[in-house]
């Protein structure tokens, strides 16, 4: 009997954990869930006041917390006079998975999501080309094997752009930006990476190609890691 007990209880309190994880997952998903009207206008209100944005976006932040609460809030005639435009219910309706087309989007989101991904692709193409090429120039270089210091040459060698990025690329980023602005920056910078590039393929020794793996970090990260994510942010908020 006392072991049934003692089941029972530690079943009740997988149960009582359960539930509160629940309830937690239950107000991140919807903060708003269960608020009176009064309780929403009052949050809104305070919204406002702390965040000083204009009143004539009042009705628009109203309507769009009372959305969040409940997406039927509209469906049915209000007490507030809150009203829905002809075109946010077509919005509305574009994006429920079950009325709205996914691929139906601004063709600039999708050249955006190209840049990005070029952004990537040109990461890639120098990693996945090293890769390949370390097999044969630890060789050439005499950094083979397992003795002395070769392991830790190779990865020096192999780490020298991201090394570049952390001690001088990311930090030259916002001066060149100053002084060459953004499409100078990027013309660049393109220009070293692919000057480096090419260099790379004519180094004799693994302390020379470190060097052009680490001007070749200079070129890649301040291009990279900054532009592309950048441009990515700026270009979001519109959607």
């Amino acid at each position: 009997m006392a072991v049934e007990s003692e089941t029972r209880h530690e079943s009740s309190n997988y149960e009582d954990a359960d539930n509160t994880t629940a309830n937690i997952n239950s107000r991140l998903v919807n903060p708003f869930k269960g608020m009176r009207h009064e309780q929403m206008e009052e949050k809104i209100e305070q919204f406002m006041k702390k965040t000083e944005i204009d009143e004539m976006f009042l009705d628009l932040i109203r309507k769009g917390a009372f959305l969040a609460q409940d997406s039927q809030a509209f469906e049915h005639p209000r007490d507030d006079g809150l009203q829905l435009k002809a075109d946010e219910r077509q919005a509305l309706r574009q994006e429920d998975p079950k009325t709205g087309n996914k691929w139906n989007q601004p063709w600039i989101m999708y050249a955006l999501v190209g840049c990005c991904s070029l952004g990537a692709a040109v990461q890639g193409m120098d990693e996945t080309a090293v890769n390949g090429a370390q097999v044969f120039y630890q060789y050439a270089f005499g950094i083979d094997g397992d003795s002395g210091n070769n392991p830790g040459i190779r990865g020096l060698v192999n780490a020298a752009p991201y090394l570049c990025c952390a001690v001088l690329g990311c930090w030259l980023t916002e001066p060149l930006n100053r002084v060459l602005g953004r499409r100078g920056t990027i013309f660049v910078t393109c220009i070293l990476s692919s000057a480096t590039c090419i260099w790379q393929a004519f180094t004799q020794t693994w302390w020379h190609i470190f060097i052009a793996r680490f001007c070749l970090g200079l070129g890649r990260r301040t291009k990279e890691c900054y532009h592309t994510n950048i441009f990515c942010r700026m270009r979001s908020g519109k959607y």
